[in-house]
């Protein structure tokens, strides 16, 4: 849910710090762990070519064709300027073949079936680009095509430390590699934690699912235990915890860690609710009510997404050269 007002959160760079993966994951048992490794740090190369337009991907003849300003036919089919970006794409790999070799083994050894993220994000905003719409990625193709088109992904990279109260020297990226766990998205919960307190508790699916209401009271014990018992002495008194809740609602496992900051999803609250005092342990568990669900189920990230013709043709150039020519008759046809 979109704040009611701008709160002025004052980030330290130890808090975004103790908020990476790598950080956090030590403080929790492993059995509330999904099964990851750490490849970290990321080589500067490999950095530079998350952030670089196009997409090049290892043994694969095709590739994004970037526009330039002259919108002209013949720049989109120009042989010499599509194979200088081939080249410059396949030396970016080159470039970190180790890295990539590390990449490649990580996959085999979690029975190749992967969720990829960096210190503080997924590229949930880019699973779309995969054939089963889900970030499970078998190969290093899957996994670097959600990098590179996940806006969630170039802000860890460009604006980390973006709204940092002091002055932030550099910091080792890292890439992580979750194995896949096939999860009920109705079952998970983010969980806000201000000055060693939980102040809320929301579904993150923006959907409506009959059955939860009869399950909150066990959900929500279930979270107070597991907060009481590691929650309350991790190393920040105010920070978000992502969380899933199977069946029979009595383990948790951590999706992930944030900062307690409005770059978060705040998804049935607001900041101004969240930042508002509270008498201990009396927050509001919300999940999306059965006659509200209009105002809240939109498709997550949907503005991230385009259609299917125009993923096809990115990838493909006798496709855009053809989605080209029908956007042309189109046009042509509205003038006459």
């Amino acid at each position: 849910m979109t704040a009611d007002f701008n709160p002025d959160i004052k980030v330290s760079r130890q808090h975004a710090i103790n908020c990476s993966y790598s950080s956090w994951s030590r403080h929790f048992p492993k059995e509330n762990l999904i099964e990851a490794k750490v490849l970290s740090p990321i080589p500067s190369e490999f950095l530079g070519y998350l952030t670089a337009d196009g997409i090049r991907l290892e043994d694969n003849p095709y590739e994004y064709i970037i526009n330039n300003s002259d919108n002209d036919y013949s720049d989109w089919e120009d042989e010499q300027q599509n194979n200088d970006s081939n080249n410059n794409q396949i030396s970016q790999i080159h470039s970190f073949q180790e890295f990539h070799e590390s990449v490649k083994s990580t996959i085999l050894a979690l029975d190749n079936s992967v969720v990829p993220k960096l210190n503080w994000s997924a590229p949930k905003d880019a699973k779309w680009m995969l054939i089963n719409n889900s970030l499970e990625c078998r190969d290093t193709n899957d996994i670097y095509l959600l990098l590179k088109s996940s806006d969630h992904i170039v802000d860890d990279i460009d604006n980390a430390f973006d709204g940092i109260s002091e002055e932030t020297d550099s910091f080792p990226f890292e890439l992580v590699l979750k194995k896949f766990v096939d999860v009920n998205p109705a079952l998970e919960f983010r969980v806000f934690i201000k000055d060693s307190n939980i102040v809320g508790i929301s579904s993150r699916d923006m959907n409506h699912y009959p059955y939860l209401a009869l399950e909150l009271p066990t959900v929500r014990s279930t979270i107070e235990l597991f907060f009481n018992q590691y929650g309350r002495s991790f190393s920040e008194s105010s920070y978000i915890l992502d969380l899933y809740i199977p069946k029979p609602y009595t383990k948790v496992t951590i999706i992930d860690v944030n900062p307690f900051s409005p770059k978060a999803e705040s998804y049935l609250y607001t900041w101004d609710e969240l930042l508002s005092p509270l008498p201990q342990d009396e927050f509001e568990f919300r999940i999306v009510p059965e006659n509200n669900t209009g105002s809240f189920a939109t498709k997550e990230f949907s503005e991230s997404q385009v259609p299917f013709d125009v993923v096809d043709a990115a990838v493909d150039t006798s496709s855009m050269v053809q989605l080209m020519r029908e956007w042309r008759a189109l046009q042509e046809k509205d003038e006459s």
